[in-house]
């Protein structure tokens, strides 16, 4: 009988760029497995990103023949370098595929800064799950011991406190400024991630940090019809004004609006700035 050899399978090579492929991965899974490191990261993107929205939409406009909206990754990575983004291939590449819509491919070059706070927040919640990490009972209540009443001998009980949360509660706020609330991207609209207990004049100066406005004549509407109703006062917190938020992984996502006017409305200039002939909330 003759003896039958076995032959060893020959392994599929890879080609260059699927070896490059391959380690990029490796290096991106280190990144994610190092949750420090990983944050500061995010942070940084995030940070630069809003910087920097503009500037990414203007240029992408350029690669976007079509004018869906949606660029490869490939031309996403290629932009990114041209607009000198602080981070190195590897990070990059991990920034794409963060990016991704659907994991199609394509990256929405309009939502690149809220498209990260939203994948933050999916790993967030995917990191808590593998912890094996469950969501707290957010209503606690507690005993609390009574003496005797010396006529009845009945011993009764009540809430100690009124009902607390175990946790803090937040939302996920589309903010739009409402001058420019038809046009899809405009430097006034930008998500944040805030705490459901904030007060309203705590989320006026967050707008005004991050928009850099100025004015002190800024307020927050509940829709886009400016009427006196729809005004959230200044000294209440969101949650009073019944915007009530979920845990962190998953933050209640709502739309507010904002608006302000200038202190010198007689100059045409200031004017022409933002409203483009609108008419001020004060005049």
């Amino acid at each position: 009988q003759g003896i039958v050899k076995n032959k060893k399978k020959k392994k599929l090579k890879l080609t260059k760029g699927e070896k490059k492929l391959a380690r990029l991965e490796r290096a991106c899974k280190d990144l994610q497995a190092k949750r420090d490191e990983y944050e500061q990261f995010l942070d940084r993107m995030s940070s630069w990103l809003q910087q920097h929205h503009q500037r990414a939409v203007e240029l992408f406009s350029c690669f976007d023949k079509s004018g869906t909206g949606l660029l490869s990754a490939e031309d996403f990575q290629s932009g990114m370098r041209d607009l000198g983004i602080p981070c190195v291939e590897f990070q990059l590449h991990l920034l794409a595929r963060l990016l991704e819509k659907d994991n199609s491919g394509k990256i929405d070059y309009f939502e690149i800064s809220t498209s990260l706070q939203r994948a933050r927040l999916a790993d967030l919640k995917l990191n808590k799950e593998e912890e094996g990490v469950k969501e707290a009972d957010h209503l606690v209540i507690t005993r609390e011991t009574l003496e005797r009443c010396p006529v009845c001998q009945l011993a009764l009980w009540k809430p100690s406190a009124p009902i607390r949360e175990s946790s803090h509660r937040f939302l996920l706020l589309n903010l739009r400024l409402i001058a420019f609330d038809g046009v899809r991207s405009h430097p006034g609209h930008f998500e944040d991630v805030v705490p459901s207990s904030i007060k309203v004049y705590g989320l006026i100066n967050r707008i005004q940090g991050r928009v850099g406005i100025g004015s002190i004549r800024l307020k927050i509407f509940k829709d886009n019809t400016y009427s006196q109703e729809s005004i959230l006062s200044p000294a209440i917190s969101l949650e009073e004004s019944g915007l009530v938020g979920g845990p962190p992984e998953s933050p209640t996502q709502v739309t507010l609006y904002y608006d302000y006017s200038v202190e010198f409305a007689d100059c045409s200039i200031i004017n022409c700035d933002h409203y483009f002939g609108r008419h001020f909330l004060e005049r």
